[in-house]
């Protein structure tokens, strides 16, 4: 869930303490009832108490609560294209909750494989921190090539300045 980019210029951000961010369904919960044709989950936060604790954790997300300064949430163990709805509840410095607000329309979650999970899965067996780029276009002998040609640049200049 992407809430911005860049760091807020907002005086108010400051205040506060953190966020928690609600889902319907939470993760590892059944499918909610559907609404508008069977696209969307109804709306589970009505009747919601920020205030308490075991309600907020029974809707989360995350398992922790987010930081302020957080523009973009990661939110694992959702079932892909399974329509889910977005709820955040914002917490200030004084321990005061906001109402819930909800997060834009209904989303189904995609599945996706990052590069170092698709790299695995293809074969690949470097270790993180690792990187190569060879055998692409100029290939090994490039980077010897080019270090024999500046020596030799090197050589010619000097040899030149003695001649003088």
């Amino acid at each position: 869930m992407d809430t911005g980019s860049g760091p807020s210029a907002d005086p108010e951000v400051e205040t506060l303490s953190r966020f928690y961010v609600l889902c319907s369904p939470p993760p590892g919960a059944p499918p909610a009832p559907a609404i508008d044709g069977g696209t969307c989950p109804a709306v589970p936060f009505a009747g919601l108490d920020v205030n308490d604790d075991a309600q907020l954790q029974r809707w989360s997300c995350t398992r922790t609560s987010i930081e302020p300064t957080a523009r973009t949430v990661m939110i694992a163990g959702l079932p892909a294209a399974t329509p889910h709805r977005f709820a955040v509840v914002a917490e200030d410095l004084a321990g005061n909750r906001s109402a819930v607000t909800y997060a834009g329309d209904c989303v189904s979650p995609r599945a996706i494989n990052d590069f170092w999970e698709e790299y695995r899965r293809q074969g690949g067996q470097a270790e993180p921190g690792a990187c190569s780029v060879g055998g692409v276009g100029m290939g090994r002998s490039a980077g010897g090539g080019g270090l024999l040609l500046g020596l030799l640049g090197l050589g010619w200049a000097l040899r030149r300045r003695r001649s003088r």
